[in-house]
C-alpha cells in the first residue's frame, strides 16, 4: 500500500508571491525543459493550469517526478525550475 501511494498523482499548487492580478494566466509543469535565453526555449508543457488572483495556479492528478514550473505572461515564458 506504501508503495502505491508514492506513485499515486497529486493536486500541485504553485504559489507565485507578490503576482500581480492577472486572472487566466496561463501555467505549465514540463517534465522535459529546454529554457533558452535568446527566446522561450521548449517546453514539454504536459500539465496546464490557469493562475488566478490570488497567484496560485492548481494542477490536477500529476504523478510524483521532477517538472519545470512556467507561466506565459503577455507572450513571455517565464520559468522556475523543480
Amino acid at each position: 500500500m506504501a508503495a502505491a501511494a508514492l506513485v499515486a498523482p497529486v493536486t500541485y499548487i504553485a504559489l507565485i508571491e507578490e503576482f500581480p492580478a492577472h486572472a487566466r494566466t496561463p501555467a505549465y509543469l514540463s517534465r522535459r525543459a529546454l529554457p533558452s535565453s535568446s527566446g522561450n526555449g521548449y517546453f514539454s508543457d504536459d500539465y496546464t493550469a490557469l493562475v488566478d488572483d490570488t497567484g496560485a495556479a492548481t494542477f490536477h492528478d500529476v504523478p510524483p517526478g521532477s517538472y519545470n514550473f512556467s507561466i506565459v505572461l503577455n507572450g513571455e515564458r517565464w520559468y522556475w525550475d523543480g
